[in-house]
């Protein structure tokens, strides 16, 4: 969470004044920085944030973040996985006890029919599984998986964030093309 805190707050410092990307190329990004900003212009260039994304303490917390995401998710990943395969149905009574939602429920009638049952669950597509006279009804287990797909996501991002800074995988040229140039001048050949 510190990392996530940081990198927010150097983001939004770094977009209170323009990168040097976008500032004149008649000066010197120093001085642009301080005539134009005063003291707060000179700070703001000598802590880097002139261009932020590219500066080497920034992108040292984001490979940071990515490499606490990864290690995160194996650490979660792996007990996930293995209680969901060995997931037993019949259940400790302490186990339901800790449950968030728990209730016991004494019937009067015990000529309930557990196919009736069984049947009504699956007709709202609850996968059924039968242990020693215990039902255990699941749905929409791949939900469980959700932070895990979101972590490959914000780590996916990050990489790509991090190879703007590998030479020849970020361009920033610009080529103008004149669009109908053939219907002005008919009569130009190329």
């Amino acid at each position: 969470m510190t990392l996530i805190v940081i990198a927010l707050i150097a983001s939004a410092i770094g977009t209170i004044l323009p990168q040097e990307m976008y500032i004149p190329s008649t000066a010197t990004p120093a001085e642009h920085y301080e005539l134009e900003y005063g003291w707060f212009g000179m700070v703001y260039y000598e802590l880097g944030f002139h261009n932020l994304y590219s500066s080497w303490w920034y992108l040292i917390i984001i490979g940071m973040l990515g490499i606490s995401l990864l290690i995160a998710s194996i650490d979660r990943f792996f007990p996930l996985y293995r209680s969901l395969k060995k997931q037993g149905v019949t259940r400790h009574d302490g186990f339901m006890k800790r449950q968030r939602i728990y209730g016991e429920t004494k019937l009067e009638d015990q000529d309930i029919n557990l196919e009736e049952v069984k049947d009504r669950l699956k007709r709202q597509r609850y996968h059924i599984r039968e242990e020693n006279g215990h039902i255990l009804a699941e749905k929409g287990r791949f939900s469980r998986w959700g932070p895990y797909v979101n972590h490959i996501g914000l780590i996916i991002f990050l990489i790509g964030a991090l190879l703007r800074s590998v030479p020849g995988m970020y361009i920033d040229k610009v080529l103008w093309l004149r669009e109908e140039r053939e219907k002005r001048n008919p009569g130009y050949k190329w």
